[in-house]
């Protein structure tokens, strides 16, 4: 208790040089944690709001933001024992936890931290994502930590662990045995690497990896089935385009299929991920699977446009003879840009089309004109999340929420993206104002700026090409998951719905799918 206790004497850090007062607001935090005091974890968070001030190094940036995740990981551990707060939707501690270990993540000096602090980043960031409902999302930084360091079982085994409940929530009988051959393979690993505890998580994590383990094992003979399924021996397409274009698809996690979460296996290159069956009056039209086809086609048309812009090897006929003028800073102008900025813009407009959707199947009843991915969740700014969604335990639903706090809206001031109002202003000024992409950017990325000179364009919102890339592939990926949450989402509502509906007589309708033939 002593240095506990002398540590919170302390008023302040401002006196310590920046390394000494990381070293002691880490020291106080972990201390705060292994006491189980509420009251040392509050002070740590009061010396993160004043350490937020100062200049740290690009190297000391990260950690001091992994830090202060840390501390808002504890207090999340002190409030929230309780199943039923636990399952809130509202959650200010996890938010400030996504949002801080971003912010270490997104640092300019993040890849020349040590590699076991990295994967200590990427794990963290995965597991509250995961915890939110962002089970998709999460997969991929879990799979970023091991590439780092392989034998990273924290990583493997929560990796596991997520894929049993991602399966868990699938419509599909063959798909879900598929994650758990995967979910079983990593718990596996991860109990065989000897983890050392100091370096790499709690104990409890190892019983708990176990457990899951075993639970698997008595549920399904996994090497029995394992023999059920062919995933490699796949065709990838018929010309060598195609199958450069679906290798590159599997490989980034593009395909609307869960099996593409698994791993970038070939059994994984079609998009047959639909809604799953549900229940309507007889008299009702399939609108919401018209609906969901559009939106589907939409996605795979923006994944298309963005492969095109990015693999374009050559100027395109189409440009040839358009007459434009140099104008000293570098711009971009190409039909491959202009095929990045519809793919971009598809891609975003998919979310708000999501809400009107849910505003239509949750029977909602707002108007049309005020439906936002924002405001579907709540009857009015600032009122707590609606009960239909609160009450419902729906975890891809409240995936799709959390989903929705990447996006900047005037109206909350809760986000979890640091790059969320970047990635709102870009389509702002895309519909609406004067948007510039430049080969090389010569001032910082971001709104008009108000430097004047030969150089400078002080109207248009200017992006360097490579991170207006960068930032379109984001907004696809989150696109894909979006709708994946959507439809599992939909799925776990529909079982509720079963559970509560008088016994009658449903009827089936049958629909075929449209031949590709058709698609000209």
């Amino acid at each position: 208790m002593l240095a506990y206790d002398e540590l919170m004497a302390l008023p302040n850090l401002d006196s310590l040089a920046n390394r000494e007062a990381l070293d002691k607001l880490a020291t106080l935090i972990d201390l705060a944690e292994q006491l189980e005091l509420e009251e040392g974890t509050e002070r740590a968070l009061e010396w993160c709001e004043r350490l937020e001030q100062r200049d740290f190094t690009p190297l000391e940036e990260p950690e001091f933001h992994y830090f202060w995740a840390n501390a808002w990981g504890d207090m999340q551990h002190h409030r929230h024992n309780d199943p039923k707060v636990a399952w809130a939707w509202d959650q200010p501690e996890q938010s400030n936890q996504i949002l801080h270990l971003r912010r270490a993540l997104n640092s300019t000096a993040f890849d020349q931290l040590p590699a076991m602090r990295r994967c200590q980043i990427l794990t963290n960031l995965a597991n509250q994502l995961n915890t939110a409902g962002r089970f998709v999302e999460a997969l991929e930084y879990w799979t970023r930590a091991l590439d780092l360091v392989p034998d990273f079982w924290m990583a493997q085994g929560n990796r596991g662990i997520a894929l049993l409940t991602y399966g868990g929530a699938l419509y599909d009988d063959g798909h879900r045995d598929v994650f758990l051959i995967f979910a079983h393979d990593d718990l596996v690993t991860a109990l065989a690497s000897e983890p050392i505890l100091d370096a790499g998580g709690p104990p409890s994590a190892v019983a708990g990896f176990q457990a899951k383990l075993n639970q698997v094992n008595a549920y399904r003979n996994v090497d029995r089935l394992r023999e059920e399924f062919e995933l490699n021996n796949h065709s990838l397409g018929e010309t060598a385009a195609e199958q450069s274009y679906r290798r590159w698809c599997l490989n980034n996690h593009l395909f609307l299929n869960p099996l593409n979460d698994v791993g970038p296996i070939p059994l994984a290159a079609r998009d047959v991920f639909a809604l799953p069956g549900f229940v309507v009056p007889i008299s009702k039209p399939p609108i919401l699977i018209g609906f969901f086809n559009q939106m589907k086609q939409e996605f795979v048309s923006a994944r298309w446009l963005y492969y095109e812009a990015l693999n374009a090897s050559e100027m395109h006929f189409s440009d040839k003879d358009v007459s434009l003028f140099n104008t000293l800073d570098y711009p971009s102008y190409s039909l491959s840009v202009e095929k990045l900025k519809l793919a971009y813009r598809s891609a975003y407009s998919i979310f708000d089309k999501i809400a009107f959707f849910l505003n239509e199947y949750m029977d909602l009843g707002m108007k049309p004109d005020e439906i936002s991915f924002a405001k579907v969740w709540r009857a009015k700014w600032g009122e707590p999340v609606r009960g239909v969604f609160e009450d419902s335990e729906n975890l891809p639903l409240r995936g799709l929420f959390w989903l929705s706090k990447d996006f900047f809206y005037r109206h909350l001031q809760e986000v979890t993206e640091p790059d969320a109002r970047a990635l709102r202003d870009i389509r702002n000024h895309l519909e609406h104002k004067y948007f510039k992409v430049h080969e090389m950017l010569l001032q910082p990325a971001g709104a008009e700026s108000e430097r004047g000179d030969l150089f400078t364009d002080t109207l248009a919102y200017s992006v360097e090409r490579t991170d207006f890339e960068k930032k379109t592939l984001r907004l696809i990926k989150l696109a894909r998951a979006a709708l994946i949450y959507l439809s599992l989402g939909m799925h776990r509502e529909e079982r509720r719905r079963a559970a509560s509906r008088p016994e009658g007589l449903i009827m089936q309708m049958e629909l075929h799918t449209w031949d590709d033939e058709r698609k000209r």
